[in-house]
């Protein structure tokens, strides 16, 4: 078997489909760099597509990529809706992922630029904010609880990248 693990793959036994994804943050170095990080990544996973293949599985393998500047690729909204992800949690997942990454890039440029105080420098060119609970509202929207022969089988919890966890 294949040593490689991907952050996210789904399969539905009774539809025998499966789908592969792994986040990845590229440089922005336009529209070619996204597009290379995401063939990078279906190469990468073509193993365990194959192994998938044949058990019978017809199978995607997709990328999540987001800039390592805070830019959203537009095909990651198919790869949600792919994974069953529902709009507004799409976009909630959108403002907290670039959030995230817009946070850690000032704090490598802070690094780099030295200035005394950094920890203050850095909350206050972009505050850090405390998770919010989903409200019974988003709850509703989301498209993600595990259904009769289409449940998670694993989200790679070991993935060096940092995203969401759920466990079947």
């Amino acid at each position: 078997g294949s040593r490689n693990r991907p952050d996210i793959v789904v399969i539905d036994k009774v539809g025998r489909t499966a789908v592969i994804v792994d986040v990845t943050i590229p440089f922005e170095n336009g529209r070619d760099a996204f597009d290379a990080a995401r063939q990078r990544k279906i190469e990468h996973y073509a193993p365990e597509a194959v192994l998938l293949s044949q058990q019978g599985f017809r199978v995607t393998t997709e990328a999540l990529i987001l800039g390592a500047l805070g830019a959203w690729d537009p095909q990651n909204d198919s790869v949600l809706r792919l994974l069953g992800v529902g709009r507004r949690y799409a976009g909630l997942l959108r403002k907290l992922a670039i959030a995230d990454i817009l946070q850690v890039s000032v704090e490598i440029y802070f690094s780099h630029t030295g200035p005394d105080h950094q920890e203050d420098a850095v909350d206050q060119v972009l505050p850090r904010s405390e998770p919010q609970p989903i409200t019974e509202e988003e709850e509703g929207d989301r498209e993600l609880t595990p259904t009769e022969g289409r449940q998670p089988v694993f989200v790679n919890p070991d993935s060096p990248t940092d995203s969401p966890t759920a466990s079947s």
